[in-house]
Parts: structure tokens; C-alpha cells; sequence
């Protein structure tokens, strides 16, 4: 080797083996912070932490008036309840809510301060694209650790593409708005504070930008209050619809109240995403046969407790036709994230429909859970669906009880474990779970495998069914983990069915659990052959999901399947 060429190739190596020295300085968003170690007692990493704060609010303010992209037409305007509001690192944008009512109103609404910053003004802006190289975790004397990735309803947050994984937004807010002083003051627990104007920011402690972006009016070009609504299954640029007699509805903090019988619509959405492209929901004198039954109902409560008043922020119709959630664009947050989750499938069955069937444990997201579910394994016509409820009725007590063992009541949480580590070969972890459930070590670890397969189909995964032997799971699994991780894939929710076993599989996947037996079994195809309504043919069915079921377990199956006869149509 040339003399030059080696002397180059040495100083190589010794810059790899020279000592990292440890920087001075750290960036936090747009700036550089001296660097915060453990070195430093912790009344002086609190007293750093309180600077950082209070001073990035002023540089963030600065940084964002001097490139003036505050919106104009915000500057002059109070942030009222209901305003949306934007991170630039968040996914989505939020509400700002305004649970305690301070007194003051601009027009029928709500005005907020400058101290509406907390958890019950700001619920999250989605998934964090914030770069993983600004988060602080312990590890090296840092200061905050990174998020997970799995939102508390179980779904997976997004991931930004310089990331390793993805992140889930935990606003970690400053004490308060940043804003030009304002004239309006507002009494706040005995304290003047200022009013929040339209032009005010917000920085999150991992480095996000908060703004207004829209502060509400319910007001049209002509200065009438108008009522508009989405649909989930609306095509994607339809836009919103006007509600006929909008003058006539009451309007007061963002919310326009009606009667529940006044529903109509003023047009059609431009086209359904389930009807070959075609909308004929408009109503006619209050009457359209494809509304379930016809009315406004109210979020998570079923419609015989429904009140004769419905209000456009937590109130929806559900078009049996296009199966799609018809909501007011001014909706609360928790309704528009339920919007956002059903614009990807279509409503099979109803929250209406599993409360005529005395369904236990029932909100809105299982329900979501549920029709994702129905979607993703194709159990979409009624005699499919018919027969898959009638099965979850009887597997958990009509929803009642998701893991092995719920429906007795122990005498404490380790009597419950320790009854199923010392009397069952599968044990306490990997307990049967889900609607319907899945039970043994291997049984998980294919479940795990499958769902990684669907994730990652072109990395050939292998899978294999339980039902063929209880040998080479684990190993197939550990392929897929790492064929999956080494595609920098995150499936960290995954991992987590075998790690924590049955309750973990209970809470986020309890209906995933019984799509998979049903698609692995084989069952639309089987049910696809059995005479409509006759419950005789139910035991086909259960021959699968459980063929050493007693005959009394046989009569309940049938009897809940009659049930969904009259129900599902």
C-alpha cells in the first residue's frame, strides 16, 4: 500500500477511536441550550430547566413574529371555544377547549386566556414528528424521555421518516400563551390574566410550535348563522353540507342546538365512497328511511336514553345505506377523532344496534374497533356478521368478559393468577382472550406472527396456523420480529401480544383476536354456506370456534344468534 494511502487509513482509525468529548451545547427546536448533565445538582437542573422554559417561549414568539407567519386576520380576533389550533410537529390539528367558563363571552361564546393551556384545554395534535435527535431521555443526563408509539385506544402512531419509531403527542405544554399584551383582562381564580387573542403562540417542551389557526364564527358570507355536516364516507374533496332551517336553530358556545326531529338537509354529498359513487342521503320533510331511526344521536349513549334537544358538537346520524357517521363540522374533538378513524371504513354495525343486543362495556371506540375489524376480514354481509356476534355473545358473556376467568369474582388480582399458573398448563399470561379467544404460548406467538405478515407482506414471513401443530412458533416468530426490524418496521404493538399475554391482547386487540380465528378458520366461507336465518346451522360455526362445547353452550349460541336475526338486517 502506498505510504500516502496508509497514513490517510491511519488517520482514519484514530478518529474512530478518539474519545467523544462531550458538546457544550444542545439544540432544543430552532436553538442551542448549554448542555444540562448530571453533574449539575438538581435544584441547578431546575433552575436551567425554568430559564429554558421561559426563555424559548420569547424566542419562539420572536422567531415567529419576525417571519410574520401569524396569520393576519387571527391578530385583532379573541380565541374562543371551539378554535382550532395546530403544533408543527403534530399530525392533525386539535380544539381548544374551555372547560371552565371564565364569564366572558363574545357574542354566545366563550372567551379563553392566555392560562388555557393545560390538559383540559388541549387534548393532542395525533402523532409527534418531532426528530428523535431533539428528545431527552435520562439515559445520557438528558432531560425527557422519547413517547410511545401506541395511542391509549391501542392504535399505532405515525412515523417520521428520519425516526427510528413512531411517536405518539403528549403535549407537554409552557405555563402559558404568548401574546402582545391585550386591553381584555379576566378574572382567573382571583388573578387579572389576558385574554387570548387569535395571534398568540404555544411551545410544547419537545420543541413543537403552537398556533391558532381558526377561530369559530358559525357565521356564513352573508353573516347567518349556517349548520354544516360531513360524512365519513363522503368522497374525499366533498365538501360540506348546509342543514336546511339553520336560521332556525339555537347558537350558543359553538354549539347549535336543534330539535332531535329536525334533521334535514339542504343537498347530498358530491358522491358516497360505499354507493358507487352516488349520495341520496338528503332528507325530505325530516324523513329518509336510511337514517337509523331517523334521528340525531348523542355520542356513547344509546338512543332510548336520547334527549329531545341534540347539539352539533356531540350529536351524529348514523346512513345505513352508505354505512357512513354524517357529524357537524364543528363537532368536540372526541367525535372528530371517531370521524377520522371511520373515514377509512365502512359502519357495519351500530352502537344502536349492539345496545339493542344488551351489550356490555359499550362506547363509541369499541364499536370503531369492531368495524375496523369487520372491514379488515371481510365479514360484511349480514348472514356474516349475524354469526360472528353470536359467537363473541356467547365467548364473552355479550362483551362482558374479554380474558379466561373475568366472569368469577376472586378473592383478590393474585388469586386470579395464581388459580391459572398452578392449574393450567398455559398459565396465567397466556389465558384464552379477545371476543373470541386465543389461548396458549403458541397460540399468541402466531397471532403475533400473522399480524406482522399483514404488516410486512412483502418481506415473506412464514405463518403458520395453531390448528397444524404447536411446534417451530416461537422460531417463526423471532424470523418475522427480525425480518420486520431490520426493515426498520415498527412493530412494537406486536411484540407486546407475546411479551404481556392475554390482558394486553384483551384491551387493544380483543377484537382483532376474533377476526383472525374467524379469517384462519375459514369461517365466511363456511358461513357463506349455511341457509339464511336458520339456526340449526349455527353448530356448523361452533364446530369451529369450539367443538367440545357442551350442548347446553350449543343452545345459548343458537338462541344469541336468533337475537342478531332481528337485529342485524
Amino acid at each position: 500500500m502506498p505510504k500516502e494511502k496508509q497514513i490517510e487509513k491511519n488517520e482514519k482509525n484514530n478518529k474512530r477511536t478518539r474519545a467523544k468529548k462531550n458538546k457544550p451545547f444542545r439544540q432544543q427546536g430552532l436553538f442551542m441550550f448549554p448542555t444540562i448533565t448530571l453533574r449539575f445538582s438538581m435544584e441547578e437542573r431546575e433552575a436551567m430547566l425554568e430559564m429554558i422554559d421561559e426563555y424559548l417561549l420569547e424566542l419562539m414568539y420572536m422567531h415567529q413574529a419576525y417571519h410574520d407567519a401569524l396569520s393576519r386576520k387571527l391578530e385583532s380576533q379573541y380565541a374562543l371555544r371551539g378554535s382550532k389550533i395546530k403544533c408543527s410537529y403534530g399530525t392533525k390539528t386539535a380544539l381548544l377547549d374551555c372547560v371552565k367558563d371564565h364569564g366572558v363571552l363574545m357574542g354566545s361564546q366563550p372567551v379563553s386566556t392566555c392560562r388555557d393551556c393545560g390538559k383540559s384545554n388541549i387534548y393532542n395534535f395525533g402523532s409527534c414528528m418531532c426528530p428523535e435527535r431533539l428528545y431527552m431521555s435520562k439515559k445520557d443526563g438528558k432531560l425527557l424521555p422519547m413517547t410511545g408509539s401506541v395511542f391509549p385506544d391501542g392504535r399505532e402512531a405515525k412515523k417520521a421518516r428520519m425516526n427510528s419509531y413512531a411517536h405518539i403527542c403528549v403535549p407537554l405544554m409552557g405555563r402559558e400563551w404568548l401574546q402582545e399584551e391585550t386591553d381584555l383582562m379576566i378574572e382567573d381564580n382571583n388573578v387579572s390574566v389576558q385574554a387570548l387573542v387569535g395571534s398568540a403562540v404555544l411551545t410544547c417542551h419537545y420543541g413543537g410550535l403552537i398556533r391558532i389557526v381558526e377561530v369559530p364564527e358559525g357565521k356564513n358570507e352573508k353573516g347567518e348563522l349556517e349548520a354544516t355536516v360531513c360524512c365519513t364516507r363522503a368522497i374525499e374533496n366533498s365538501e360540506p353540507v348546509s342543514m336546511r332551517n339553520a336560521d332556525k336553530f339555537v347558537y350558543s358556545n359553538n354549539n347549535f342546538e336543534l330539535k332531535n326531529t329536525d334533521a334535514e338537509m339542504a343537498e347530498c354529498f358530491q358522491g358516497c365512497l360505499s354507493c358507487n359513487g352516488e349520495c341520496t342521503i338528503a332528507l325530505n320533510n325530516n324523513v329518509n328511511e336510511d337514517i337509523e331511526e331517523g334521528i340525531w344521536q348523542e355520542y356513547n349513549v344509546p338512543i332510548d336514553q336520547e334527549k329531545d334537544t341534540a347539539y352539533s358538537n356531540n350529536f351524529y346520524m348514523i346512513c345505513k345505506k352508505g354505512g357512513g357517521l354524517i357529524y357537524f363540522s364543528n363537532a368536540g374533538q372526541e367525535l372528530l377523532d371517531v370521524a377520522e378513524r371511520l373515514k377509512k371504513v365502512k359502519i357495519y354495525v351500530t352502537f344502536n344496534q349492539l345496545n339493542s343486543l344488551s351489550w356490555e362495556n359499550l362506547n363509541m371506540d369499541s364499536v370503531v374497533q369492531l368495524n375496523e375489524t369487520l372491514n379488515k376480514y371481510n365479514i360484511n354481509t349480514t348472514e356474516r356478521i349475524r354469526h360472528f356476534l353470536a359467537q363473541c355473545m356467547k365467548e364473552t358473556g355479550r362483551g362482558a368478559c374479554r380474558t379466561e376467568g373475568d366472569y368469577i369474582h376472586w378473592a383478590s388480582l393474585a388469586a386470579y393468577q395464581s388459580y391459572y399458573d398452578n392449574n393450567t398448563k398455559y398459565g396465567y399470561k397466556y389465558r384464552g382472550a379477545g371476543y373470541i379467544q386465543i389461548t396458549w404460548d403458541y397460540a399468541y406467538l402466531a397471532f403475533a406472527t400473522y399480524l406482522i405478515k399483514k404488516e410486512c407482506p412483502n418481506l415473506g414471513i412464514d405463518w403458520k396456523s395453531p390448528a397444524n401443530t404447536n411446534l417451530g412458533f416461537k422460531e417463526r416468530y423471532e424470523a418475522a420480529v427480525e425480518k420486520a426490524e431490520n426493515a426498520q418496521i415498527n412493530i412494537a404493538m406486536y411484540k407486546k401480544i407475546v411479551d404481556e399475554g392475554a390482558d394486553y391482547v384483551a384491551e387493544y386487540f380483543g377484537w382483532e383476536a376474533a377476526g383472525y380465528f374467524w379469517e384462519v378458520n375459514n369461517l365466511n366461507n363456511i358461513v357463506d354456506g349455511l341457509v339464511p336465518a336458520d339456526r340449526d346451522e349455527v353448530d356448523r360455526v361452533t364446530d369451529k370456534v369450539n367443538y367440545y362445547t357442551g350442548k347446553g353452550s350449543r343452545e345459548d349460541r343458537k338462541n344469541y344468534y336468533d337475537e342478531t336475526v332481528d337485529v342485524i338486517k
